[in-house]
């Protein structure tokens, strides 16, 4: 699920509070439901790995006695709750309902909250059909898309949000005015190309590193897929196949197959291989970044014509 503190940006963003949601339920809740959807209420987050969101709710519909999935938002306030400016990040979200003897429906999360500064925090929950209509239950709960949030609210913080968003990557593009307009993306697995950690690490970049590595036209495969590092063929395939990147990974490939060609012949030291990689990481991450810019641009002057 899509975590609300993945940058900067968003980890300033606090968690609606009951007061300010009953100050504004009425403007928020016709642009998240459907008429006849069950009623928003404040839940409590569970215990289970936030990292295993999934995992969580499929292993408690199997042990819950007739257990149902609910799909809806978590609210944050993407504005301070002074600010006469107001903006929500709705943040898909799903429970388990069971009912009790009574016929009383009782919504649980099992899964910690998430963002580890709202640890223990009880939040707005609001149902919703319309959330990802077009997928299934057995859908998402098979970890295989990748789901994201709403931006609601006054429309200048709400599209600037949009237009930088939409620019970052897989995990981080998935946002949008509406429900509907809403798009879940197939997760991937990314090959980090060698010492990219490390290179990260030393140039003190906070992105996650499959996220940076996307952008910077790594390869790209289906989970559990084998990635076999020596198939020159399939890596070209898997750069190619890579929609989120802003430059071509293929000079990546060719150093990679390079540098392990030198390596077993005894002509290269790893030091030089890492010097070599450094050099590469240093210029395509500039490029990207000028690429990113320009979209990101574009973006905000096609939304003020």
């Amino acid at each position: 699920m899509a975590q609300p503190g993945s940058s900067r940006g968003r980890a300033r963003e606090a968690l609606v509070t009951p007061e300010r949601f009953a100050k504004f339920k009425a403007r928020l809740l016709p642009e998240l439901r459907a008429r006849g959807d069950a009623p928003p209420r404040q839940l409590q987050p569970g215990a289970g790995a936030r990292t295993a969101r999934w995992a969580n709710l499929a292993h408690l519909l199997r042990t819950s006695d007739g257990g149902a999935l609910v799909r809806g938002f978590c609210l944050y306030a993407m504005s301070p709750s002074r600010s006469r400016v107001c903006a929500w990040r709705c943040c898909f979200h799903a429970v388990v309902e069971t009912r009790t003897p009574s016929g009383h429906a009782v919504y649980t999360d099992p899964s910690e909250a998430r963002r580890e500064a709202d640890a223990g925090a009880p939040y707005i929950f609001v149902p919703s059909t319309r959330a990802y209509a077009s997928l299934t239950d057995a859908e998402l709960l098979s970890d295989e898309w990748l789901v994201g949030s709403v931006l609601l609210g006054d429309a200048r913080p709400c599209d600037a949000a949009l237009a930088y968003e939409q620019t970052r990557g897989r995990r981080a593009s998935l946002v949008a005015r509406t429900p509907e307009a809403l798009v879940a993306k197939r997760n991937v697995t990314v090959r980090l190309l060698p010492h990219f950690g490390t290179w990260m690490r030393l140039r003190a970049l906070e992105e996650h590193p499959e996220t940076l590595g996307e952008l910077m036209g790594m390869p790209v495969h289906a989970p559990g897929a084998e990635a076999d590092e020596a198939d020159a063929v399939a890596s070209c395939k898997a750069v190619a196949s890579n929609p989120e990147s802003y430059v071509s990974g293929v000079e990546g490939l060719k150093l990679e197959l390079e540098c392990r060609e030198k390596l077993l012949e005894g002509t290269i030291s790893l030091e030089t291989v890492r010097t070599r990689f450094f050099a590469y990481y240093d210029t395509t991450y500039h490029a990207m970044r000028a690429q990113q810019l320009e979209a990101v641009n574009n973006r905000l002057s096609s939304l003020t014509l």
